[in-house]
């Protein structure tokens, strides 16, 4: 007996295949693949500036200010944020998946990127000043049970960035900023598959005004070895 048309559009394999290839309406889809997922972006949208056409590309911009909180930019209306990231989770994920940026975009501006998934969120220091090569745009904003730490103001730690401290580690920078090391995770290729392989990568963050005095006032001056 033949099957019925809903009873032979419901079977799960030609389901399946329909939500890859078409929309419920039977229109077929024009992404496949890996990038399946630009079928959920308006491509015809009215708004065609350069922001539009950067968040249609999911590429974001940020920075970092000297107390690590993230803002969020427009690349075309420069000296302008556009709110702040707020939740613990959603910076932890963003910080955890840092590194230099040699995406081949934008890589003068926003030195540092974090990529996940489909998304590019390209970062910058919020205040312009010389930095060594491997510093990252990371805070460390305050000292826990000897562990450096990143807190989002009521929101909570961001476990990514919990670092145990070494004194022994600690640098100076040109200017007077104390340094220490952190790591976050690479992103170094992608499989035929879709799969990606992340590896451990060293960074160097910085450690707040408030943070780097409560160190300082723990120091005690060396002996003079010449004596």
């Amino acid at each position: 007996m033949a099957l019925g048309t809903r009873a032979f559009l419901g079977r799960p394999g030609l389901r399946r295949l329909l939500s890859e290839t078409h929309w419920p309406d039977g229109t077929p889809k024009r992404f496949r693949g890996k990038d399946a997922w630009k079928n959920w972006i308006n491509w015809d949208a009215p708004f065609q500036g350069l922001s539009d056409e950067l968040n249609r590309q999911r590429r974001f911009f940020w920075e970092v200010d000297e107390k690590g909180a993230l803002w969020r930019l427009e690349i075309d209306q420069p000296g302008q944020r556009f709110g702040q990231m707020r939740h613990a989770k959603v910076v932890d994920d963003f910080f955890a998946h840092l590194q230099q940026n040699r995406t081949g975009h934008f890589e003068d501006e926003f030195p540092f990127v974090s990529l996940k998934t489909h998304e590019s969120y390209y970062v910058r220091w919020a205040v312009a000043r010389r930095r060594l090569r491997r510093e990252a745009p990371v805070v460390f904003n305050d000292l826990q049970e000897d562990q450096l730490v990143h807190l989002v103001a009521g929101s909570g730690l961001v476990p990514s960035l919990t670092t145990p401290f070494e004194a022994s580690a600690l640098r100076l920078s040109s200017d007077g900023r104390l340094l220490h090391p952190v790591t976050t995770l690479r992103r170094v290729e992608e499989s035929a598959g879709g799969s990606v392989t992340r590896v451990r990568e060293s960074y160097l963050a910085s450690l707040d005004v408030v943070t780097s005095q409560r160190l300082l006032d723990c120091c005690e001056e060396a002996p003079d070895l010449r004596s």
